[in-house]
């Protein structure tokens, strides 16, 4: 029987009746084999094709990743695209802003055409007593600058990542070798986080004066929905010149959480009443000062032009937002005032303090005045 499994199997001559019993046996094993063949093919292609769904989940998955990943980097790019909109809009404020204040306080000897004070081609050029000088501006001492935050070998890497890349970039299939190089970069990185703070404040009786107090939070102002750095970053984005459209805009693409403008507003009205007494403590060194210099200039409030007025002496700058440019804003500021008033030549301050001196600068741009308005007289008797 065993000799039988490996010969082919042929019909014996003869009629069917005639068969032998090792003719019937070595038919028997031969479908036995090609029945085990089969099942071993069939092994085979049921494992080809649970590889091939496996491969075909696999590539779903990535498909679904891929596709997730690319709406992520969407909404990031609309985020992206949102925040360089409203930067740009109050980039473009700030200079126009800057534009204006350098044409109103540019001399009047760089505003005429042709005058001494050009330099090179024709150019206005500012003299050094005038130029802004380099360094940390007032409230920036003992910051680092980019290049020594950078640079301090003492502050620790935060956060580090290893970027691989293993297929070509301009193909997208084609492998790469294994890397023959590195290179790094550090970068400063700063995340703005939002997040909910609790807080419990615990009631206690007073015996003496038979009243439940509870404290006062350092966290946040009272009524208030925000926390106190909230409340400041709002109010510091609206006073730095934006209006409360831009300011809200800018505030909800930094923080990414719909603020309206009822929230600035309220914000703005819980600082100034919680800084009330702070501000009328600057009141009163002013008044007490012994020098104070008082300038004016123009200000908007929502697209409405008013008039900004500041109070500085040496240790104190008060500034005062009021529609009227009259003298009755610098006399109800400085009620009581018995120093020295340092002013330019407009007369709202006249009569206020014991004593008055017009500023330097502006003397200077009279004396240029006179004699300009003299030299045109000597050049029509001509």
């Amino acid at each position: 029987m065993e000799g039988c499994r490996g010969r082919r199997w042929e019909e014996p001559p003869g009629p069917p009746d005639r068969w032998t019993r090792a003719d019937l046996l070595a038919g028997y094993n031969h479908v036995l084999a090609e029945n085990k063949d089969l099942k071993g093919v069939v092994a085979r292609s049921d494992k080809r094709i649970k590889k091939l769904e496996g491969d075909k989940k696999d590539l779903v998955k990535k498909a679904a990743s891929l596709v997730d990943h690319a709406a992520g980097l969407e909404k990031e790019l609309e985020e992206a695209r949102r925040t360089n909109s409203a930067l740009a809009a109050a980039n473009l404020e700030m200079e126009r802003r800057g534009r204006g204040r350098a044409k109103r306080d540019r001399p009047a000897a760089q505003k005429r055409k042709g005058e001494k004070g050009k330099g090179e081609k024709g150019k206005a050029f500012t003299p050094l007593s005038n130029r802004r000088k380099g360094g940390p501006k007032p409230g920036e001492e003992g910051l680092p600058t980019v290049s020594e935050f950078l640079g301090d070998p003492d502050r620790p890497v935060d956060e580090e990542y290893e970027i691989d890349q293993k297929v070509c970039p301009e193909d997208g299939v084609t492998p790469l070798s294994d890397p023959v190089g590195s290179f790094r970069q550090t970068v400063i990185d700063a995340e703005v986080r939002v997040g909910k703070i609790g807080t419990t404040k615990l009631r206690r009786w007073c015996s003496r004066c038979k009243k439940v107090h509870a404290p006062k939070s350092p966290i946040a102002l009272p009524n208030s929905r925000f926390s106190l750095r909230m409340d400041v970053t709002l109010v510091a984005l609206r006073v730095s010149g934006l209006p409360y459209g831009r300011a809200r805009f800018l505030a909800s693409s930094l923080f990414r959480l719909r603020i309206d403008e009822d929230d600035m507003v309220r914000a703005v009205r819980r600082v100034s009443k919680h800084l009330g007494p702070l501000y009328d403590e600057f009141k009163r060194q002013v008044r007490a000062s012994g020098v104070v210099n008082v300038d004016e200039t123009r200000w908007w409030i929502n697209g409405a032009a008013v008039w900004l007025w500041d109070f500085v002496t040496k240790w104190t700058v008060l500034l005062v937002i009021d529609p009227s440019r009259g003298g009755e804003v610098p006399r109800r500021v400085l009620e009581g005032f018995k120093g020295t008033v340092c002013k330019d030549s407009y007369g709202a301050t006249n009569g206020i303090g014991t004593a008055e001196q017009v500023c330097l600068q502006h003397l200077s741009r009279e004396i240029d005045r006179t004699r300009d308005y003299r030299d045109s007289i000597k050049v029509h008797k001509k």
